[in-house]
């Protein structure tokens, strides 16, 4: 006796729909207002704001430094009288040769006995430099080969002034991260829901911790692609649930966020 062969049928299924979210208008309590600022258009503009502004805290800082070093060694230094031995290192010139105050010029000078040659701009002059002729220094007693040709300090608010121009940029990026995440809280409110599916997923640089995920949109077959943190990000394959403006899939964002 022989035994026909049996046609085992598929036993996948298609998986569970997430529970849906509310319908409109939604609340907006505390934790949804705290994460609308992870929505991926409201983070790019104030993490990017975030980065100019540590840029502008950076370029202060360094700038203060420098001008509050120079600034101490024209009140405590040594005032000595350097020869200008030309604009080449380690290459006398003949005397009378003309530069620019902002040329960079060999200088010869001695402090306590010991002979000194640096190369270096004479900031703050504004008249002509003549080789072979004498231009006054300030220098550090405890260590020669710091000098400076200023004979008073530069002003504090020309050092900041890259940062100051920064500053403007960095507000103009948190006001922009601000009204994008009024728009975000508008639409999770009065937006309307939608069914998609995960057809692709991938990793942005600026995201290492989140995932980007393609979405079809069962109800117009459009793709939108939407951001969220891996530890909830569905997979290939699985639903998730929309929230979007009326007849704007585009502009949807994923209602798990804010769950």
């Amino acid at each position: 006796m022989t035994s026909e062969p049996q046609d085992f049928a598929d036993d996948e299924q298609t998986p569970p729909l997430p529970p849906a979210p509310p319908a409109p208008p939604r609340e907006l309590t505390g934790a949804v207002r705290r994460r609308a600022w992870n929505e991926q258009h409201v983070r790019f503009w104030w993490v990017t704001g975030a980065v100019v502004l540590l840029i502008a805290i950076y370029y202060a800082a360094s700038r203060y430094y420098v001008w509050s070093q120079e600034k101490h060694l024209i009140e405590h230094g040594t005032t000595v009288q350097a020869e200008v031995m030309g604009a080449n290192p380690f290459a006398d010139a003949p005397k009378g040769q003309v530069y620019s105050a902002d040329t960079a010029v060999d200088l010869k000078y001695t402090y306590n006995g010991q002979s000194y040659r640096q190369h270096g701009q004479l900031d703050g002059r504004t008249a002509q430099i003549f080789s072979r002729t004498n231009v006054p220094l300030i220098i550090d007693p405890a260590n020669p080969d710091h000098w400076t040709g200023r004979t008073k300090a530069s002003s504090l608010v020309h050092q900041m002034l890259s940062a100051m121009l920064l500053l403007p940029i960095a507000l103009v990026l948190f006001a922009l991260a601000i009204w994008r995440r009024s728009q975000v809280l508008a639409i999770y409110r009065l937006g309307e829901e939608l069914i998609a599916e995960v057809i692709g997923e991938g990793h942005s640089a600026a995201h290492p911790l989140s995932r980007l995920l393609k979405c079809g949109v069962r109800a117009d077959s459009r793709v939108v692609t939407v951001l969220l943190p891996s530890r909830i990000a569905p997979r290939v394959g699985e639903a998730l649930w929309l929230i979007a403006p009326p007849n704007r899939p585009d502009k949807a964002i994923p209602a798990a966020l804010f769950e």
